[in-house]
């Protein structure tokens, strides 16, 4: 329409399709059997952003992108730029993480094995100039070794949400370090699963580490 190619929208009245929401978030054993195998495999880069956005509740693609100069592992903080967020430039927005102690380790133990002189904190394997395009490989090994064959990288999210919960964080605190502008967006992890109701729910730092 825009372009004067068209003068209206040719999809206006079809019906949406009606998505159906699947959030997997793995009981407390489940998770332990996905960290192990997480933590055996060869690939330490992958291994690496997985447990930081485990650790965290980033997006896959805020870690890809990822520079060093967005992180202060002094202080404990990764400030996320606009455009490595979903919609972040054009609601003009930027997310400050605060890192646990276990998440700052992590990515210590990590900073050795790569260039900063490059900036990316996950480089690509075959090119270091640039980021890494993606995890696939590593991560259908892991869940498939672990067997949470059903488990997708965007539900590390919903895992770190529902753990928040269940160590008392209120859907604000949980909402400003998703990035949710609203928290009727984290309000759809505010379920309680009845398998895990009466289960202790560690965070997920105390996870890391047992």
């Amino acid at each position: 329409i825009d372009d004067e190619l068209v003068t209206s929208n040719p999809c206006k009245g079809v019906t949406h399709f009606r998505e159906k929401r699947r959030e997997y978030v793995p009981s407390k054993a489940e998770l332990q059997r996905f960290y192990q195998a997480l933590r055996k495999d060869h690939d330490r880069g992958a291994a690496t952003m997985v447990e930081l956005l485990l650790c965290c509740g980033g997006r896959r693609g805020e870690a890809l992108q990822a520079k060093w100069k967005e992180f202060d592992l002094e202080k404990g903080i990764w400030t996320v730029p606009s455009e490595h967020i979903k919609n972040g430039e054009r609601q003009n927005t930027t997310i400050k993480r605060k890192l646990s102690p276990v998440a700052v380790a992590i990515m210590c133990e990590w900073e050795p094995n790569v260039d900063k002189r490059k900036g990316f904190v996950f480089p690509s394997p075959k090119d270091p100039e640039k980021p890494r395009h993606d995890i696939k490989a590593f991560w259908n090994r892991v869940r498939r070794r672990s067997g949470l064959t059903d488990y997708r990288t965007h539900d590390l999210r919903h895992t770190f949400a529902s753990l928040a919960l269940e160590s008392g964080y209120s859907l604000s605190q949980i909402g400003a370090e998703l990035g949710h502008r609203s928290t009727k967006t984290t309000q759809r992890y505010a379920h309680r699963d009845l398998e895990n109701m009466d289960s202790p729910a560690a965070g997920v730092a105390n996870l890391l580490t047992t």
